[in-house]
């Protein structure tokens, strides 16, 4: 409170002294100016007025010459002369009136008119103009129209004898009347002058002791305080502002010293607390220092910083990096922009020594951020330790690298990826940073996961599994990895792609299942085989029999019932033959020629089997497309076996298509298998998609088309014919729109046939 009401003393006390010497400066300032501005105002206006008063002394003696000239003029010259003498005229009263009247159109500036009642006098310019009017109306005027409007020259010229005399007087007059204004201007001019010395005075008098009093009572006290705050500057806490009196200036500097003697007692604590911070940040065992990042200085460091780097204060605070420019990126910049701590390890120029820096953002009282504090820790121990672990690591890379398998560890509760070998980091980079099932294409977890069972069972567990985008077979085996204190959290994953043993496992399937299929067959033709022979005797004889029977019946007309019976051994006969040709068939299966395999171009095989058909074709109106590919290379076969695939083939598309239709056959090389594909196409009737597995089936195409023609092996017989030729047939159809037979060939791979031989 006291210190509040000292300072409001000192801020009264100084406004009421610069009031006391600003104020009367200022009055006299003022006081110059519109003096100044009154003067330059009037002397403009008495100098137009002197102006027009000597006009008119000038245009009188030119209107008094045009009056002279005027009575011996004739004619139009005579018009001329009185148009001009009237406009003078008119030019010389708007003057002398507007001098009297105060015109202000004109920019005349009349003068002031005498109070009522006031005596003539010669002084006074608004008589003197009065005059002058009353003088030009009563004697100029009448004179110089009687001129004009004479009806004779002797008239005339009587006039004009008056008005030279009477203008002689008004010309004196008015010269009198200038001399009257002059000398006003003149006289207005000198009090103006004494006026103008006479305030410069004033003003330098005050000016000068306003200076002697700001040095006695404001300069001498100032420079008394500002020798204090320079030696406080200057860190000198004893010295004292001498008070040379009492008024505000010394309560000024009574207060400057009583805050000095405050401030030396609040440095002894400020230093006591700072020694105590030097002690407890020397023992925590770091460096600590506090920085300004822009200006590179350091305001601070602790006894620790201190003892081992001495000139910190004095030096950029990169310095002690033993560097020579500053940091490219700077913890304590960091800190203070983004108002919160930011730590880095730095390299010392020197190298061989690791600093960790931690910056703060320190704040100022004012809430603004310009220091940061720095805690500098030395990491190079660690560092040397993270080094002999990543030697490690890299050493183990090698060694996992080296044995042909992906190797990761995995903590499958998170579904992270905590290390991977660098095979596996050359097949899948970002492993680490994505859960462990995406190496399987897999969006979620693994329904059963290896390493969760290695873990629970706490030993090795191992599975298959196939990538989500299938094709690729992965066997993965897990091994669970303890924690040093003896915990299982991860497990070690092993993982070997098995794709090109599956695919082997897959063929060696199928060629397993083609073998138990060839057996299948041949078992079925020897029982075929034994079947048809015990059957054939039987049907040739019941077949014969038919046929004495027939004879017999045929030569007793008179039997009444001869015609049916005919008819029943006709039947008899017909369905003997029809059994007859089903056990050909059958035997032709139980008894397929071994094939002799020689190089063959299917083109020719497919181009036999049609022109062998054309004609059936041509008759059933079968538009025929043919796409056949000159690229197309050999395959290893039977031509004549191939032409009856072929043949059987599109026999059936033409019983598909009893109302015409087209049949598109091509063939193409299929480089990606090394197969010779032919596709045999039509746009017939179209099998139902159901009934598509058993298509080669025997006799199932009499269950779904009872009407068609043949015994209903056709389509087995061609199957057992292309997979005795290592190649596979298949059919996709769709009613109503036709069906599709695809046949692939393994493409030869030898020059030349094996051997010579017939056509099979």
């Amino acid at each position: 409170m006291m210190k509040e009401t000292i300072s409001r003393q000192v801020k009264k006390s100084i406004i009421l002294k610069q009031l006391a010497l600003t104020i009367p400066l200022n009055a006299l300032f003022v006081a110059l100016l519109v003096l100044g501005f009154y003067t330059v105002f009037t002397l403009r206006g008495d100098a137009t007025g002197i102006n027009y008063a000597g006009q008119l002394r000038s245009r009188s003696h030119e209107l008094a010459l045009q009056i002279t000239e005027y009575p011996a003029l004739q004619g139009g010259a005579r018009d001329g002369a009185r148009s001009a003498i009237l406009g003078q005229m008119d030019e010389f009263e708007k003057i002398l009136y507007g001098l009297r009247d105060g015109n202000k159109a004109l920019g005349l500036r009349g003068f002031k008119m005498p109070p009522k009642g006031a005596d003539f006098s010669y002084n006074d310019p608004w008589w003197q103009f009065d005059r002058h009017v009353e003088n030009y109306n009563r004697r100029m005027k009448p004179l110089i129209l009687h001129v004009l409007e004479s009806p004779n020259q002797e008239e005339a010229k009587e006039s004009l004898k008056i008005y030279s005399k009477n203008v002689s007087a008004f010309v004196g007059d008015s010269d009198s009347t200038v001399r009257l204004l002059q000398s006003l201007s003149e006289k207005k001019i000198s009090w103006f002058k004494n006026t103008e010395f006479v305030l410069l005075g004033l003003f330098l008098g005050i000016l000068g002791g306003s200076f002697f009093l700001s040095t006695v009572f404001i300069q001498r006290p100032f420079l008394d305080v500002l020798k204090g705050t320079t030696a406080f500057s200057r860190g000198d806490l004893n010295y004292r502002i001498p008070v040379r009196r009492r008024d505000e200036m010394g309560i000024l500097a009574s207060s400057f010293n009583d805050m000095a003697t405050a401030l030396k007692s609040k440095v002894a604590e400020v230093q006591a607390t700072r020694d105590l911070l030097n002690e407890v940040l020397g023992g925590i065992g770091c460096l600590v220092r506090i920085v300004d990042p822009k200006a590179h200085r350091v305001t601070f460091q602790s006894k620790s910083l201190q003892a081992i780097y001495p000139e910190g204060l004095k030096r950029h605070c990169y310095t002690i990096l033993g560097r020579e420019t500053a940091c490219e990126r700077c913890t304590s910049t960091e800190a203070i922009e983004k108002r919160k701590d930011f730590c880095k390890e730095e390299e010392a120029a020197t190298g061989g020594v690791f600093y960790e820096i931690h910056s703060f953002p320190f704040p100022n009282p004012d809430g603004s951020i310009t220091s940061a504090i720095e805690v500098i820790r030395d990491i190079t121990a660690r560092k040397k330790a993270e080094w002999e672990v990543q030697t490690s690591q890299n050493l183990v890379n090698e060694v996992l690298g080296s044995i042909g398998c992906f190797v990761r560890i995995v903590n499958p509760k998170t579904h992270k990826v905590i290390f991977q070998n660098r095979p596996l980091e050359a097949v899948y980079p970002q492993g680490l940073e994505r859960h462990c099932y995406t190496l399987l294409g897999s969006e979620t977890p693994c329904e059963r996961c290896t390493s969760m069972e290695a873990i629970e069972k706490r030993k090795d567990f191992c599975k298959e599994e196939e990538a989500a985008n299938g094709g690729v077979f992965y066997e993965i085996h897990s091994f669970p990895f303890p924690n040093p204190d003896g915990s299982i959290t991860t497990a070690i994953e092993v993982i070997r792609d098995i794709t090109s043993r599956k695919k082997m496992e897959g063929e060696l399937e199928d060629s397993r299942m083609r073998l138990l299929e060839s057996q299948k067959m041949v078992t079925v033709g020897n029982l075929t085989l034994g079947i048809a022979h015990h059957i054939n005797n039987p049907l040739s004889g019941i077949n014969m029999s038919a046929d004495i029977l027939l004879k017999e019946i045929d030569g007793a007309k008179e039997c009444v019932h001869s015609e049916d019976l005919i008819s029943h051994l006709r039947r008899i006969k017909e369905a003997g033959g029809r059994c007859e040709m089903v056990m050909k068939d059958l035997l032709n299966i139980s008894r397929l020629p071994k094939l002799r395999k020689l190089p063959t171009h299917v083109n020719e095989a497919v181009e036999h089997a049609l022109n062998v058909m054309v004609p059936q074709l041509e008759l059933s109106k079968i538009k025929l497309v043919k796409e056949l590919s000159d690229t197309a290379p050999k395959i290893l076969g039977s031509r004549s076996q191939l032409e009856t695939v072929f043949m059987n083939i599109i026999s059936g598309a033409i019983n598909e298509m009893p109302e015409g239709g087209t049949l598109t056959v091509r063939t193409e090389y299929l480089s990606s298998e090394d197969k010779v594909e032919v596709t045999i196409a039509d746009t017939g009737r179209g099998i139902n998609k159901n009934d598509l597995p058993s298509l080669f089936d025997p006799y199932f195409i009499l269950k779904i088309r009872p009407s068609i023609k043949g015994t209903g092996l056709e389509l087995s017989l061609a199957q057992l014919t292309v997979q005795s030729h290592g190649g596979t047939i298949e059919a996709d159809s769709e009613e109503g729109k036709g069906t599709t037979f695809g046949v692939k060939l393994p493409a030869c791979k030898e020059t030349s046939p094996a051997g010579v031989g017939s056509r099979g």
